[in-house]
């Protein structure tokens, strides 16, 4: 069965004045992966590199050294492989410091940070979903949040026209009981 995590995960490390933040996150579809990197990106705009890894469940996966002499995002793409763990992006920054650190020691540092992060102890076994949409009317829409809570799911959008709301959510139920509440 396939791992992943269920909240976002950060370690910070510095050493010789080079500060390094890694964090995790885990996500639901594609589009977050390239939204979270530019995000990242764009809150710390003044680091020297910002490099990444992920896979998804249904088989995409990446990584990015962003001009680091070193190979640990893709050694890491493999182990993640290895251990099944699906749907976690880990983003990595570097503020460089003014010491050159060396491609050998730098390829152990961002390897060791993205396993300390995603150790056993921060992994869960996947949850398998399933995703229902319909519509519902607005005055049993707090019924289907219950409901939709009661089977471990949760919504995924709401979009009200008039009298009525169109509903998006996941449930670990197939056979759902919120479902039946959609018209």
């Amino acid at each position: 069965m396939s791992k992943t995590i269920n909240n976002n995960l950060q370690i910070e490390y510095e050493e010789k004045g080079s500060k390094f933040l890694c964090f995790a996150f885990p996500f639901d579809n594609e589009k977050d992966i390239s939204d979270k990197i530019k995000q990242i990106g764009e809150q710390h705009s003044k680091a020297k590199h910002v490099l990444y890894v992920f896979r998804t469940s249904s088989g995409k996966e990446g990584a990015c050294e962003d001009r680091e002499p070193i190979t640990s995002c893709h050694r890491a793409l493999a182990i993640l492989k290895a251990k099944n763990i699906e749907d976690v992006l880990v983003v990595m920054v570097r503020y460089f410091g003014g010491t050159l650190l060396g491609a050998s020691h730098l390829d152990k540092l961002y390897f060791s940070l993205i396993f300390k992060l995603l150790d056993d102890s921060n992994l869960e076994e996947k949850k398998q979903y399933y995703f229902f949409e319909g519509k519902i009317k607005n005055i049993f829409l707090k019924k289907l949040e219950k409901a939709v809570l009661d089977e471990g799911g949760f919504i995924l959008d709401k979009e009200f026209e008039g009298p009525y709301v169109k509903v998006k959510f996941k449930s670990l139920k197939e056979e759902s009981e919120a479902y039946k509440l959609l018209i």
